[in-house]
This record gives C-alpha cells, structure tokens and sequence, in this order.
C-alpha cells in the first residue's frame, strides 16, 4: 500500500480541516498543533510568558526527547552487510547498525562528525562512510567508532559514492575519482577530475563512472569506462545512447552487475545490459507509459526493476538476464536491494522490507513513515506499543518505539482514540475497528453507529467499553461486538470529546459545555462545573483520588470526583492529554511537556529536545511516550528519578539466540533476576503465536530452552520472554533448509 509522505502531511490536514464534518474544536485545535514549525516564533513567545509565571519546584529536568523512529530519523539511503550485521546510510542522521535483519536499528555514529552520509561500502571488517561535506571515514569495529580517512583527498570533501575493487577502494565525488589501496590511509587521483562524478561500480576489472555536466545551454550524464583501475578513462555515452535510440541520457542510476553481465538503468528510457565489460549494450526493459524512475537491484543470478507508474511503485525481477521478466506484486518501488546472509533486504523511501525466500515475498520489518505523521493516540497492551495516527491508521512496536509495524488492515484513516478490555483491542476515528489477535487481523464495526459518526473517544470501565461521537455516547457489554445509544441529561449539541472513568463515575468532556459525569453506568449524566473557568475540555484523567480536566486555557483539578474544580495553572496552553506515573502526572500541551509532582500547585518543563507539538502520551516500560509530529519517548527516570520508576528485571540485551539464523533448531538463553511464572513464546511478524517453547515457574538465574523449528516456515519471528509479566523480545531468524 502506497502511503503519502512528508511533503503530502499538511495538504492532508488542511483537507481534514475544512471538512464539514471536521467541527469538533478539539481536533481542529489537535491537528493544527501539528504545524507548529510554520507558528515557532508564536510558540517560543507563549512558552515564555507561561514559564515567567510558573513558580517552578525543582530546576530544570535533565536529558531530553528522542524521536522513536524506527530508522534512526530519517530516510534509509545506502545499505551494506558485514556478515549478518546491517548498515544503513542516511543524508540526515549519520550511520544506523541493525543486528537482527533491519527490525531494529540503533545510532552508529561515534567520531562521525558529519550526519550526511552518502554512501558506504566494506571491504573485510573495514566500514567505510563517505558524506556529503567532510569526506571518507573509516570504522575498523562494526559502527563502533569512526575516524576520518581523508589524507590526500584534498578538496573532494563532497563524496556521491563507493565502491570496491579488490582491495582497492575508490571514491567518486564533486572533483572527480580518487583510490586508496591502504584502506583509506591515503588517497590519489583515478582520473576524471574536472568532472563531478555521481557513481561509481566495479565490475569485475572493469570501472564504470557516471559523470553529470552543468553548462549555460544545458545539463547532461556521461558514462566513462577505465580497464586500468582508473589510469585512462573511455566514453562509452555513444554506445548507451544507441541502445536507448535518444538522443540525450536522463538521471542514470548506480549500475549492477551479476556475473559478466553489466546493468544500467536510466530514468524514463529503460534498462540496458552489456555482456563485455561495457563496450557494447542492448535494451531488456523499457515500460509502458507512464514508467519512470528506474531503480536496479541484485542479488545471486536474480535481477529487480524498480520503477514508478504513474506515481505509483512497480516491481520486477529476472532470473535469465533480462531475457524475461516476473512482475513482483509484494515488492513496492525500491531505492537499493542488498543480501544480508540468506536473506534480501530492501530500502525504500520510508521503510525497510525482509525477504526469506529469496525475493518471492517481502515483509516490512521497519518504517519511518510514521516520523513524519500526526500521532493522535497511543495505548499500551501486554507490552507491544499502539499508535494512532492522524494520517494512516495504525502502527505497532514491540521493543520500546525501536521499530514499527505499520497495521494494513486498519487502512488510511484518522485513528482518535484506542482502548484495550480483556485481549480485545480497539480503536476508533471515521469509525471502530477491533482486534482480538494483538492486531493480527481487524474487523471493522459499523452497523452500530449513526451513518457518517465520528468517534472521538474511546475507553474501557470494568466490564463495558463507552465511545462517544460529537452528540452521542455508546455503550457495549460485550467487548464492542454490539453498541447502544445511552445517556441523557445533555444538552441537544453536547459536543462531546473526551471520555474518562474511574471506579465509581464516568466522565465526559465537551465543547463549550464542561463536564458531565454519570454514576450510573453511563445511563443519566448530569454537569459538574462549579469553579470550571474554561469549559472547552480537550483532555480528562480521573483516578480514584482526583479528576483532572485539560482546557483550551490550563489544566483544572477536583478533589471531590468532579463535583468542584480549581485551577492548576499551565494558563494560556491548550492541554491535549495527561498521563500519570505514580504521583507525578505529566501534561502534553501546546506549549510542551510539563510535569507535577504537587498536583498542579507549580510545573516543571520538561520539553527539551522534543520536536512538535504533544498530543497524546502513555508510559511503556521505563519510557514516557508522546505523540507529536511521529512517536518521542523519554526515560521517566529522567524526570522523576530512578527511585521512583518501576525496576524491569530483564534488561534490552538479556536474551541471546544461538545460532541465529539457524535453519532447523536453536538456543534461547536469558538470565531472570527473580523467580516466578515464565513464558517463552515465538510470533510471527504479525503477532500470532506459532510455537509456545515453555511455560510454568523459574528460579532466578540463567535458563536455556531450545526451540525446535522443523514446523515452522522458513523467515523472521519474535522470541518473547515473559518473567512475572515483564516483557522482553529479541528477532530470530529462520533461514531456508536449501536454496532454489
């Protein structure tokens, strides 16, 4: 499925917003938050005046937001293996590592001095990264540290690419080609130097080079051949233009070889293949109309096309060459395709997609699609972590907002509110979706609701699940299978927003009419105003001690489950959603994140690093999660002290799998620091169970179950440990008994 970026965010929104049925101040105030960068002039002015008035309990928290990516923030670019370990370029974040096949990836970028990262390329155990504006860097230990390796390279600090030669390494850039054999020790120049060279390839003997020309009457490509390792360079743009029959080569992309056969690609004319080192070429692709953009990629004897039709992403592959092509229907417009073990990886614009099987199925196991998106809602179930989006429905993490999921079945769709009861998920926006399977599968429920309702809010209270539209609430008994219309005492256009519940009320949040509250299971509800200043409520929270009441103008508190309120300051902020952590309640706001440990008699800000406007939060683990323009999640311990967050007796790293990959069995191990009932359960990459290793109690120590995998189909699954219901998860790979 296709799926609009960054660039597309805002028309989206500004489409949403001038919708009739787009009404309902609290998400139009809720979407526009998402273009503060447009309004940051606006919004360092306001934070100030709110900080000159806040009399402040404790001095700034430390540390500060990161973004829970997936991709490490950006958009993957180059891709390398060493071994089974991942390498990802990216022109804005630096070098990403990943160690379990592209589901997770983690920063490598110590002593890289640059974030703009054009290229890579391995030769042994040596990394090299070439950037955009400081030259070549060298890395000896997997990503761990990085020096530059730029002697003799003189100005060409601007490297476009990489790549090897035996043990000779050549660097393609702005002033032309330049080669070291010493691993970068030291650089001289291969030719082509008053040229600015896009790529490079090394086909067997033979170099190939791409150079782009700028004059006043135009910009051209050329294509250069060098049998000598760059010591004379051969024009071979003539031969490429008579295979094409034009006149004048578009973009050409980074050529690939299989074997003796040399591949290029050039975008809107096709693909052309030589047999003899360049000399000579013929066409083996040109697509129909509307086919632009041509990508290649390899792996073994088999070759992909990748290219857009009509703005939309079409793949390909061959096994004979380009004698003959098999249109690939799983794989979507591609920007590279690297082997990593037994296994093909594939980067795209936004996401990282695994195959097993030798390219017949592809699986995204990674997205930063949602970096750029609105996150209207967030929910925690049994660990794995849900977000809503404003723009494209559903996505899911396992490990702490490391990697992304994003949920097909839900759709393209504005998801406002999710809740959880007993192993049901669901999730609400232009309508309600359920899940009973941790979003394996999804069914949508629609033969309860008013034509054209929107649903605003959604929650669970003890047995029942209460939603509510703009001028309704709906309640069911039976985990959202069927739904009611309850509820009266409000007025005829309530404009309801918010729900929230304790053990003994139901609340409701509204536009421009406050809060109501019902202690009858939702039946008759009543408002609860008194001392409520602001009426129009964009968030609530209610526990058995307090209920809190965000506004389009501060955050407001009752002592006595609504019956009065008082203010709490954050004056001049719209509040969009609380979330409580012990006795600290964290506040999302159009001014930042604040913190209370005094129940809003003063407020810490704890904004820093944090990119965008908060709208909705929760805590997994040890992290405070927000929704803003993508996930942003912070250790708690940060803000409120180690003492006072939850010890997870299972570290990130503690499980190990051995082998991994492994083709009929392997090893788990992991080490539990206190004892009580375990689980020991592997799923697939869309959550289901497939195989349960063990179950029952455990003593402290160090434990190894072995899985046997004879049954299971060749692929990417998940090792699940559970030890007194904390929850850690590592990749493991089964690879194919035989090769095709």
């Amino acid at each position: 499925m296709k799926r609009t970026k960054s660039s597309d965010s805002e028309k989206f929104m500004e489409k949403w917003l001038n919708r009739e049925i787009f009404t309902t101040p609290r998400f139009r105030l809720l979407l526009l938050a998402h273009r503060v960068r447009k309004y940051s002039i606006f919004a360092s002015m306001k934070r100030y005046i709110l900080l000159s008035v806040l009399l402040l309990a404790a001095p700034a928290a430390q540390g500060q937001w990161v973004q829970a990516d997936g991709i490490n923030g950006g958009p993957p670019g180059a891709c390398v293996a060493i071994g089974t370990t991942l390498f990802l370029s990216s022109s804005e974040k630096g070098v990403s590592r990943s160690n379990d096949f592209g589901i997770t990836w983690i920063p490598a970028n110590n002593g890289l001095s640059s974030s703009h990262v054009s290229c890579l390329a391995v030769i042994g155990n040596n990394l090299f990264a070439g950037t955009n504006d400081i030259g070549v860097f060298l890395s000896t230990d997997m990503g761990d540290s990085w020096s530059l390796a730029d002697n003799g390279l003189l100005n060409n600090l601007q490297i476009n690419d990489l790549t090897v030669m035996g043990d000779t390494l050549y660097a393609a850039g702005k002033y032309g080609i330049f080669l070291s054999t010493n691993n970068g020790a030291f650089w001289k120049s291969a030719g082509l130097t008053d040229s600015s060279v896009t790529n490079i390839t090394a086909a067997g003997s033979i170099l190939i080079a791409v150079t782009f020309t700028f004059e006043a009457d135009g910009s051209y490509y050329s294509t250069f051949r060098s049998a000598d390792q760059g010591l004379e360079w051969q024009d071979i743009s003539f031969e490429i233009l008579s295979a094409l029959s034009t006149s004048l080569p578009e973009y050409t992309q980074k050529p690939v070889v299989i074997g003796t056969y040399l591949f290029m690609a050039f975008d809107y004319q096709g693909v052309v293949r030589s047999t003899n080192g360049g000399l000579a070429w013929d066409t083996i692709f040109v697509g129909e109309a509307g086919y632009t953009g041509y990508t290649l990629g390899a792996s073994g004897s088999k070759l992909f096309i990748s290219s857009q039709v009509y703005g939309f992403g079409s793949s390909f592959y061959s096994e004979d060459s380009g004698v003959s092509w098999v249109q690939d229907s799983s794989l979507p417009y591609f920007q590279s395709i690297i082997t990593a073990g037994s296994n093909l990886l594939a980067t795209t614009d936004g996401s990282i997609l695994l195959s097993t099987d030798e390219g017949i199925k592809w699986n995204e196991v990674n997205t930063s699609g949602l970096t750029q998106e609105p996150v209207l809602s967030l929910l925690v179930k049994d660990s794995t972590l849900y977000a809503g989006s404003g723009i494209h429905g559903m996505y899911r993490s396992t490990n702490y907002g490391l990697s992304w999921m994003y949920i097909p079945a839900v759709g393209d769709t504005c998801i406002y509110s999710i809740t959880s009861i007993g192993n049901q998920i669901l999730c609400v926006g232009n309508q309600m979706y359920s899940s009973i399977n941790n979003g394996l599968t999804w069914d949508t429920i629609t033969n309860s609701f008013p034509r054209f309702s929107q649903l605003h809010s959604i929650i669970a209270s003890g047995t029942n699940v209460f939603t509510a539209s703009y001028d309704s609430i709906y309640r069911s008994n039976d985990s959202g299978r069927s739904w009611s219309s309850v509820g009266t005492g409000f007025p005829q256009y309530p404009g309801i927003q918010r729900l929230a519940a304790n053990s003994t009320a139901l609340f409701a949040g509204t536009n421009e009419n406050g809060v109501y509250r019902s202690v009858d299971n939702g039946s008759t509800w009543a408002a609860i105003n008194s001392g409520l200043q602001t009426k129009t409520i964009l968030a609530m929270l209610a526990t058995d001690n307090q209920v809190f009441a965000g506004t389009s103008d501060g955050a407001f508190i009752s002592d006595d489950n609504g019956a009065n309120w008082s203010a709490t300051g954050l004056d001049g902020s719209s509040v969009y959603s609380f979330t409580m952590s012990n006795n600290t309640l964290f506040a999302m706001t159009s001014t930042g994140i604040f913190l209370t440990t005094s129940n809003g008699s003063s407020w810490i800000d704890a904004t820093t690093g944090l990119d965008g406007t908060p709208t909705s939060s929760t805590i997994c683990g040890p992290y405070l999660f927000a929704g803003a323009t993508g996930v942003w999640r912070r250790p708690l311990s940060e803000m409120i002290g180690s003492n006072s967050v939850e010890v997870f007796s299972l570290s990130e790293t503690s499980i190990t799998i051995y082998p991994n990959p492994f083709t009929q069995s392997t090893t788990i191990n992991f080490t539990s620091t206190e004892s009580g009932t375990a689980e020991v359960t592997i799923l697939n990459l869309l959550g289901a169970e497939i195989a349960r290793v063990y179950e029952g109690e455990l003593s402290t120590g160090e434990h190894s179950f072995t899985w046997d995998a004879s049954g299971a189909a060749p692929g990417m699954y998940e090792c699940v440990v559970r030890v007194n219901g904390n929850v850690q998860r590592t990749a493991i790979m089964r690879g194919a008994t035989n090769s095709r």
